[in-house]
């Protein structure tokens, strides 16, 4: 408060009154400005942390997009195991034009495609499981390369289900190899044909995301005009692909000689949601248990507990459509 009116005029120029008014004017602009300040530093910390942001999502964003493009493009690879009757396994890379194909007495010859978030080794050791006793016959897997981390499989599974769905957008190196083989052994048929030998037939077992796998190689065949693909019986185990669909193909590829079955856990979200299979079976389980609990070789302390006693992923036939 200012007590000596007459002394501030003189001092100053300003009454009190006045002198008190600017004073408040100050303060006020001070303030304000300090606010403008504040407000300013605040916009950039939220730019800079969405520039931080975007440029996370996109770096993310494209290492996922390469691991799918390696995974999706890479060298085809299909690797036969041939076990000896309580002895050791050999493991062998198969060269396609040079490969004399291994096949039962009875000319089947038995192929598997894997799922994700599968190494080269549990790949193999799946293809054991879910082949009923074929191991000592020899078992084709064909390898899809795992991407490298949990995500880009996903999202590699994603697009093989838009291929599967609407036969678009090509198909995978996994896939082709399925298609290079199968030619190898209608050639060979044909051969076998014109000499009186034994005519193959390939029964394949397909688990999850190699489902996907045979469904866009059958139908890649079918757009190229093959009625003759040498396909016996397919199996889906917990197929992220339609059985049915898959039925339909198998029936124009094999001019109705081949026969899809499938077999799919009540508790399997791949095979009932993503797949738009019918449960085959089993007893209330988490999905880990009734996804990886598929094939005629799985433990029976196991299987007991996902499928019930003395059960082992009962399968069901799929007709196509009429």
């Amino acid at each position: 408060k200012i007590t000596d009116e007459a002394g501030q005029q003189a001092k100053t120029g300003k009454s009190a009154e006045e002198t008190v008014a600017s004073l408040n004017r100050e303060t006020a602009g001070a303030h304000t400005a300090a606010q403008k300040q504040d407000v300013q530093a605040m916009v950039r910390t939220v730019e800079a942390e969405r520039v931080i942001k975007e440029a996370a999502f996109k770096m993310v964003t494209q290492l996922v997009t390469d691991a799918v493009y390696r995974s999706d493009t890479g060298a085809q690879k299909i690797i036969v195991e041939k076990c000896v009757p309580g002895g050791s396994c050999t493991k062998t890379e198969v060269n396609l034009e040079s490969h004399t194909l291994l096949h039962g007495t009875d000319g089947k010859l038995y192929v598997f495609n894997h799922g994700i978030q599968n190494s080269e080794a549990q790949a193999l050791e799946n293809a054991a499981q879910q082949h009923p006793d074929q191991a000592q016959t020899g078992i084709y897997t064909v390898i899809n390369p795992h991407t490298g981390n949990a995500v880009a499989e996903v999202v590699y599974a994603g697009l093989d289900k838009l291929r599967e769905v609407t036969g678009l957008f090509g198909m995978s190196n996994a896939a082709t190899a399925n298609i290079d083989l199968r030619n190898l052994v209608e050639q060979q048929n044909r051969e076998a044909a014109s000499n009186g030998g034994q005519l193959l037939q390939i029964d394949e077992a397909n688990h999850s995301r190699g489902t996907l796998t045979s469904s866009i190689a059958t139908q890649g065949q079918v757009n190229a005009g093959q009625s003759g693909v040498p396909l016996g019986t397919v199996i889906f185990y917990g197929g992220a692909a339609n059985a049915r669909r898959m039925a339909d193909r198998v029936e124009a590829a094999t001019g109705g000689a081949g026969q899809v079955q499938q077999s799919t856990h009540i508790n399997d979200a791949v095979g009932t949601l993503i797949g738009g299979n019918a449960p085959t079976g089993g007893l209330p389980s988490s999905f880990g248990a009734a996804h990886t609990t598929y094939g005629p070789n799985v433990p029976t302390d196991r299987s007991d507990l996902v499928w019930g006693p003395d059960i082992q992923s009962p399968s069901v036939p799929v007709r196509p459509q009429p």
